[in-house]
């Protein structure tokens, strides 16, 4: 009996926090909507970014800031305007990352941060 209570534990905690996933790292998506190959680690390239919210956005247009963590703090490299339904969300975005590193990427509303997560680019060519 405690071994079907911890797997139900286990099995909403795995769905709960899959709804709320903020930022995620993909290959791409597939024309069904389908995440590609995600993770944290990638090579040099682009990269297609999954950027969920709480609540749907409200605007036409949030911003990305593409932050590079650097030996004693960050380094703010750029920051993109990802266009966005209002209604919706969730939103896709490409981002080209040409140079090692670890990178914090920030989902931004304004001043306000929608969601954010760390990639690693790793230069494997």
């Amino acid at each position: 009996m405690k071994s079907i209570i911890h797997i139900e534990i286990i099995f909403l905690l795995i769905f709960a926090c899959k709804s709320d996933r903020g930022l995620i790292f993909c290959e791409g998506v597939s024309t069904k909507g389908e995440e590609i190959n995600c993770g944290t680690k990638f090579s040099t390239g682009d990269l297609t970014v999954i950027i969920s919210s709480k609540e749907s956005f409200g605007i036409d247009e949030i911003t990305m800031d593409i932050i590079k963590i650097v030996p004693g703090g960050e380094e703010k490299m750029l920051t993109l305007p990802v266009e966005v339904k209002a209604d919706s969300s969730k939103a896709i975005a490409t981002i080209s990352l040409y140079e090692e590193g670890r990178y914090r990427i920030q989902a931004m509303k304004g001043e306000v941060e929608i969601s954010q997560g760390n990639v690693e680019i790793l230069d494997t060519y």
